[in-house]
């Protein structure tokens, strides 16, 4: 709107240039400067108003330009927002859901200690693991006792592949792993007191490399 008034009075100023170009030069003629001076003082109050109303329109653009900007970037802060909400949620259910996991594990161990103590000799590896944790993956951490590490190696790996067909079995029922990551074996980190003594060999994780003992 005020840009159409400014233009009005810039218009209104040309044709008072025009008028007073006019009268100038007919005031040689008839020697009368007193239509002179109106058409001058009216053409330096048409450009006056005209470059008054200018700036304020200039100023009403930048004003509406940065409220602009504002509410663009409060859209953009509220969409980041959403989206730490979101990734935070994504954590949150990963963490949940593995913690459901290792819950589950932790119960069947208990179980098969129970079932060790009452004599059954297929769940005797469970008096030779404290406890056990699923990392991700295909990826389990077993924490051993002292009992564990004065067993033979061979008998090390009966312990070990017990505890692979153990927590494969609870894995696979949580859909944590396919049933080809179930017949390749699980990834053992096998830990003594917060120390690592040995872990699933890469070739086969069903082998099993134990480190030497000071």
């Amino acid at each position: 709107m005020r840009t159409f008034i400014s233009n009005i009075f810039i218009f209104l100023a040309f044709i008072a240039l025009i008028a007073f170009i006019v009268s100038f030069f007919g005031a040689f003629k008839k020697k009368n400067w007193k239509d002179v001076g109106k058409n001058f003082l009216l053409l330096v109050v048409f450009v006056a108003i005209g470059n008054i109303i200018a700036p304020s329109d200039d100023s009403s653009s930048s004003d509406k330009s940065s409220s602009k900007a504002k509410t663009e970037k409060v859209k953009k802060t509220d969409g980041d927002i959403e989206k730490k909400d979101d990734d935070d949620q994504d954590t949150q259910s990963s963490d949940d859901t593995s913690s459901d996991v290792n819950a589950d594990i932790s119960s069947t161990l208990a179980d098969n200690k129970s079932y060790a103590q009452n004599g059954n000799a297929d769940f005797q590896f469970a008096n030779y693991i404290n406890d056990i944790k699923y990392t991700g993956g295909t990826d389990v951490t077993v924490n051993v006792n002292d009992d564990f590490m004065n067993l033979p190696d061979d008998q090390k790996k009966q312990v070990l592949d017990k505890v692979q067909s153990s927590v494969g079995s609870t894995l696979l029922m949580d859909n944590k792993i396919s049933n080809d990551d179930y017949k390749q074996g699980l990834f053992l980190t096998i830990n003594l007191g917060g120390n690592s003594v040995g872990h699933s060999k890469i070739s086969d994780y069903h082998e099993y490399k134990f480190y030497k003992q000071n």
